[in-house]
């Protein structure tokens, strides 16, 4: 986890050096000159996209003890976001509002510890809510961004099927549990107002489920979700 924040933020310190020290370099041609001559000193956009979901095999704890055998199963989903990049900051730093929907299957193998068996099996649907700061690189045609973000995610357990020695849970839990990612993309301008993008996002929340097992008492099954996000998507900006 640590080396991919690394990457992320000197990827961030490179794309924002190159901006500063070449501010030239965001005028392309004319079509730049016109757009900067526009009267549209700000921009608003709104768009959908699709995700892939790819987690990471790893945080799952029963009773407080980690899972071993994890496997989190890749899954599908989609979203909406609206956009506003400032006329004062030369539309170079914005700030967006998203939800998105993504889906995973739960599975861990039956495992013994100190005398008591721990099993789980359930599907995930994850809801997200999140607010980015996104830096771009003003191009007239591509626009490559890099942003964070932070938020809070609902997560609904279904199908559940856990084990805590003779304790059982099943049916469906729901919990919310604070997020933050991290993001980079390419927008591209087509003809009119339509906008293209595609977009990578390194996902992480901490959910947890506390419900009754089949004897009264209460089991807590806690999830660290890390999960890479693929989007790509259409929409407008005005």
């Amino acid at each position: 986890m640590s080396r991919k924040i690394a990457y992320v933020v000197s990827f961030a310190c490179g794309i924002g050096a190159l901006i500063l020290a070449n501010p030239v370099c965001a005028q392309e041609g004319g079509a730049a000159k016109d757009e900067q001559a526009s009267p549209r000193k700000h921009e608003v956009y709104l768009s959908i996209f699709l995700l892939g979901s790819f987690p990471e095999n790893q945080g799952l704890a029963v009773g407080n003890d980690d899972m071993v055998g994890t496997d989190l199963g890749n899954g599908i989903g989609g979203g909406f976001k609206a956009g506003l990049f400032p006329g004062f900051t030369n539309r170079m730093v914005g700030i967006e509002g998203e939800t998105f929907v993504f889906s995973s299957r739960i599975r861990a193998e039956e495992s013994t510890r100190g005398g008591t068996t721990r099993a789980a099996s359930a599907d995930l649907i994850g809801v997200s809510t999140m607010a980015n700061l996104v830096l771009r690189y003003p191009g007239t045609r591509l626009q490559p961004y890099i942003g964070i973000g932070g938020g809070i995610s609902s997560g609904y357990l279904f199908n559940a099927e856990i084990q805590l020695g003779t304790e059982t849970v099943t049916g469906f839990d729901f919990t919310t549990a604070l997020s933050y990612q991290f993001l980079g993309g390419v927008r591209m301008n087509l003809v009119g107002r339509w906008i293209l993008f595609g977009e990578f996002k390194y996902f992480v929340s901490e959910y947890s489920w506390d419900k009754d097992g089949s004897s009264g008492s209460e089991i807590t099954t806690s999830l660290d979700f890390h999960s890479q996000l693929i989007t790509g998507g259409i929409g407008m900006a005005f």
